[in-house]
């Protein structure tokens, strides 16, 4: 009788452990779920100023040439 039950108690102790694993299996997967989610969190912000920078630098091309016109018309008039 006592035989049973320490051999119950080991097979419900097993059934614990691999629970437990399983849990822990899980828990590892949403720790690398977060971790991506933050990469892309991160990336998205630096595509977000990479894409700041590109429009600055097109509006500032745009004022440049503008500013070339200006200085060519400015040179013509001198001459």
């Amino acid at each position: 009788m006592v035989q049973e039950e320490l051999e119950g108690t080991r097979n419900l102790n097993g059934l614990y452990g691999k629970q437990r694993r399983i849990v822990e299996g899980q828990i590892a997967n949403l720790d690398e779920i977060v971790i991506v989610y933050g990469s892309i969190h991160d990336a998205k912000d630096e595509i977000d100023i990479l894409e700041g920078l590109v429009s600055s630098i097109g509006e500032d091309l745009a004022n440049f040439d503008s500013y070339m016109e200006k200085v060519i018309s400015l040179k013509e008039i001198l001459k």
